[in-house]
C-alpha cells in the first residue's frame, strides 16, 4: 500500500519520515509520566517531600539557581546521606529533575514552589490576617467595607488577590467535594 498522508495512520507516518527514535523517546516519556503520577499519590505525599526545613531549604536552591549535585551538595551544608535521600524524594515526587548534571525544577515544581512562596506570605502577614479574621466574623461592616480594609491592611497582591476574590472557603469546600468525587 502506498503511503498517502490524508490515510496514514499515527505509525505510518512516523515511519515514513524516518522518526522511530522520536516515538521511542515519546513513548518513554509517557511510561515515565506514568510512573511519576503513581509515585505521587497525593498531596500529603508531595509536600510531606519538603516539610522539613532541610528540605525546604534544599528544594528552595534548586528552584533559585541552575546547580550541578557537588555544589548543591556542599551550599546546603547535608550530610551525604540527607543530601541524597531528601533529593531522591524530590526526584519520585516529580518536584526536581536532572538536565545536563544540574538539577532543575519540574513544571510541576515551579507551581509547588511558588504555592510554597504564598504560604511564606501568609506566614509574613499573619497578624493582618488574624485581624481580617476578626473583622469577618464580626459581621459589623459590609462587605465592601471589608474589602477595602483587605486592600488597606494587605500590601502583598497575592494574598490580596486570594481574598479579595471571595474564594477562601468556598474554593476549599470545592475542592474537597470535587477531590472527593474522583
Amino acid at each position: 500500500m502506498e503511503y498517502s498522508p490524508e490515510r496514514a495512520t499515527f505509525s505510518q507516518y512516523i515511519h515514513s519520515t524516518g522518526k522511530e527514535a522520536i516515538l521511542g523517546s515519546l513513548i518513554s516519556f509517557i511510561f515515565e509520566c506514568g510512573v511519576l503520577v503513581r509515585s505521587q499519590g497525593s498531596v500529603s505525599t508531595v509536600l510531606r517531600t519538603i516539610a522539613d526545613d532541610k528540605s525546604l531549604d534544599l528544594f528552595a536552591t534548586v528552584a533559585l539557581e541552575t546547580i550541578d549535585s557537588k555544589n548543591l551538595k556542599n551550599k546546603t551544608k547535608l550530610t551525604r546521606k540527607q543530601y541524597y535521600s531528601r533529593l531522591a524524594r524530590m526526584t519520585r515526587a516529580g518536584l526536581v529533575r536532572r538536565k545536563n548534571g544540574k538539577y532543575i525544577l519540574t513544571t510541576f515544581g515551579k507551581i509547588v514552589y511558588e504555592s510554597q512562596l504564598t504560604i511564606d506570605n501568609a506566614l509574613n502577614n499573619y497578624w493582618k490576617l488574624k485581624a481580617i479574621d476578626s473583622l469577618e466574623t464580626s459581621n459589623e461592616l459590609p462587605k465592601e467595607e471589608q474589602q477595602k480594609l483587605i486592600e488597606t491592611l494587605l500590601d502583598n497582591q497575592d494574598l490580596k488577590g486570594i481574598l479579595v476574590k471571595g474564594g477562601s472557603s468556598s474554593s476549599v469546600e470545592s475542592h474537597f467535594r470535587t477531590a472527593n468525587s474522583i
